[in-house]
């Protein structure tokens, strides 16, 4: 099979490879990157090793062609994440890094965070199921301050926490190109909830915000109810499985009656009661953005009633 790959890549070594390539060897891979000969790169479920992570990086520093390259499921530790923020620093033409699901702890993090400060190209940036903790956090939310590109950061389960994402709602106040931040099933609580809440009130660029599976409860729901009153740019909200209660599902309904953008509403598995689950149903009947939403143990009434409004308002988008 080596065999065959290295004669294919000398056969097209007059081409560059548009499309993903997914390669077993990173000696491979190493060498398209070296040669400028591939655009889409996974490399997931290699157990790269440190060495081979030090050359993979050394390569990517001098490439000009690589635009997304997928690490995940790599055993990747601090070492490999240090010697990958290095390249990253240096390469000019990346877009997409997937590293998740990997041991990556906040030093490894910090090499990474240190890179988005002088990389002005990645726009993607997947973190998840790692070990980045609050201080990992704290250390992208410093360099999201000063960042420019990135659109896109995926940190969930992380156990990043309250403080953890207290740092990341400040750089929320002064970061002004990330649309799309997703912390599921993080440890995070009302307060947490609180943090991003006051950040919404004051950012106008982030459409996307995936906080499901952590427990902001009826506190964090009525923060955040009160901001999406306001807030006119937030087009995506998970909030699943959050020990929201009745209390906080009335707050959010009231929001819905005033609130001109929200189009994706998740109120999955939380503990909202038939009284406030009228008064979501009653609001998604009148409301004319929202186009997909997720709440559990509605009749098949309410059901019918949600289903009908959101056809309708995705009727209007056409």
């Amino acid at each position: 099979m080596k065999r065959y790959i290295l004669g294919l890549m000398f056969l097209l070594s007059s081409f560059v490879f548009a499309r993903p390539v997914r390669v077993w060897d990173v000696d491979d891979a190493i060498a398209l990157i070296k040669n400028n000969k591939i655009t889409d790169l996974h490399l997931s479920c290699n157990r790269i090793g440190d060495a081979n992570a030090a050359r993979l990086a050394r390569a990517l520093a001098h490439n000009t062609t690589l635009t997304t390259l997928k690490l995940q499921l790599n055993i990747i530790g601090d070492a490999v994440a240090t010697s990958i923020g290095e390249g990253l620093a240096r390469n000019s033409s990346l877009t997409t890094l997937d590293l998740a699901s990997n041991q990556i702890s906040p030093a490894g993090t910090a090499s990474i965070a240190e890179a988005l400060i002088q990389n002005t190209t990645l726009t993607k940036l997947d973190l998840s199921h790692n070990y980045i903790d609050n201080e990992g956090a704290a250390n992208l939310a410093e360099a999201l301050a000063d960042n420019t590109t990135l659109t896109t950061l995926k940190l969930s389960s992380n156990r990043i926490g309250n403080e953890g994402v207290a740092s990341l709602a400040r750089a929320l106040t002064q970061n002004t190109t990330l649309t799309k931040l997703v912390i599921f099933n993080n440890q995070i609580g009302a307060a947490g909830a609180v943090s991003l809440a006051r950040a919404l009130a004051h950012n106008t660029t982030l459409t996307t915000l995936e906080l499901s599976i952590n427990t902001i409860g009826a506190e964090g729901a009525i923060a955040l109810a009160k901001v999406l009153a306001q807030n006119t740019t937030l087009t995506e909200l998970g909030l699943s499985d959050n020990q929201i209660c009745p209390a906080g599902a009335a707050s959010i309904a009231e929001a819905l009656r005033v609130n001109s953008s929200l189009a994706k509403l998740d109120l999955d598995y939380n503990y909202i009661g038939t009284t406030s689950i009228q008064a979501l149903v009653n609001t998604i009947r009148k409301n004319h953005t929202l186009i997909q939403v997720s709440i559990d143990r509605l009749t098949d009434l309410q059901r019918t009633e949600i289903d009908r409004a959101l056809q309708r308002n995705r009727n209007l988008d056409d």
